[in-house]
């Protein structure tokens, strides 16, 4: 865990020094290099894990934000006979179950960080104007209805038990 950690501080520090010197060469006057010029940061294997796992549980976050919404709770509390505590404390149990289904689902369909971004970023698009979709949306659809459907099956079974 320790060196998951270090890892990532490492990524994060060169990602946040390859930006300031950008930035630094900017303020100086000097022009950025053209897009098409950028430099390639080569990235290790245990980097790219990192980042894909980062991206997976910010997919599953996003969604479970969205499955969660409270438009989609009112509907979920419909005919059920419980009192609003029991309802709420069963809902913070089932809001972790149906996330932690999510991200493993999509950390076991997801081979790269690359997928693991591009369905992020469709999540987000619809949530968010300023977010365009991925042309590779499509890449990656499968992988998620497969999830989602998984875990939407799992919710009256949580649901049932975490109420008894």
């Amino acid at each position: 865990m320790q060196k998951v950690f270090i890892s990532t501080l490492g990524l994060l520090f060169l990602l946040a020094s390859t930006d300031l010197v950008m930035a630094n060469t900017q303020l100086k006057g000097a022009q950025a290099p053209p897009k098409t010029a950028q430099r390639t940061i080569e990235l290790s294997d245990a980097q790219l894990e990192i980042l894909r796992q980062r991206e997976v549980a910010l997919a599953a976050k996003l969604y479970t934000d969205i499955a969660f919404s409270p438009q989609n709770m009112r509907k979920m509390r419909e005919g059920l006979p419980l009192s609003e505590a029991s309802f709420q404390a069963a809902l913070k149990t089932l809001r972790l179950r149906f996330s932690a289904c999510m991200e493993s689902g999509f950390e076991a369909r997801l081979d790269n960080a690359l997928s693991a971004q591009i369905l992020r970023k469709t999540i987000q698009s619809t949530q968010s104007a300023s977010v365009s979709e991925p042309k590779k949306a499509r890449s990656v659809m499968p992988a998620f209805k497969a999830t989602d459907a998984y875990c939407a099956g799992r919710i009256q079974a949580w649901l049932a038990s975490a109420i008894e």
